[in-house]
């Protein structure tokens, strides 16, 4: 039964099938960072990290992997994931990736922001000094002058912007985060 398929000899020539032989295409994985940030660099391309004008000083950069998270008291987002963010920075920490985690407000009230960090007990970090400083930082960094918060920004231990990211992150990102500050 299983030969009843094949031609028996001395029986015409069969047309060419439509079937072809696959040849297997070399696959390329795409990088975490290819799929995850909005805007990435590598080595010596990357730019170099600095805070738009700052209504305060300035954290003192580690030499760890630093996530800038970009937020305001007013955006639901930026509010929701903060708590996420503070156990995915404990949970790099446990598997041996040191990150810093530095909120950056883009809030105009100081007042809103202490009385929020005192509230959630998360949200510590600079304050953009005004709006108009957040413009031309936000083209530094490869986005555009409006774009939308949340944002973040991840930096190397040597100061370099690997990946900016728009939008707030949920729980699948896990992977993508640690993979990134991993590199």
């Amino acid at each position: 039964m299983a030969l009843a398929a094949c031609d028996a000899p001395g029986t015409a020539p069969q047309a060419p099938s439509r079937r072809v032989d696959a040849v297997a295409a070399a696959t390329t994985k795409k990088s975490v960072t290819a799929d995850f940030c909005d805007v990435h660099s590598e080595g010596a391309e990357a730019p170099s990290f600095s805070y738009p004008e700052l209504a305060e000083p300035a954290p003192t950069p580690s030499r760890a992997w630093r996530w800038i998270n970009v937020w305001a008291t007013w955006c639901a987002p930026c509010v929701a994931e903060m708590p996420l963010l503070e156990r995915w920075r404990q949970r790099l920490g446990q598997q041996g990736k040191a990150v810093d985690l530095v909120y950056l407000s883009v809030d105009d009230d100081a007042a809103a922001v202490a009385a929020f960090r005192e509230t959630n007990g998360v949200g510590r970090g600079p304050r953009v000094r005004a709006m108009d400083a957040l413009t031309p930082w936000l083209t530094m960094l490869g986005l555009d002058s409006a774009a939308s918060i949340p944002i973040h920004i991840f930096v190397d231990p040597n100061g370099k912007v690997r990946c900016v990211r728009r939008g707030a992150l949920e729980a699948h990102h896990f992977d993508d985060v640690a993979q990134l500050v991993a590199q």
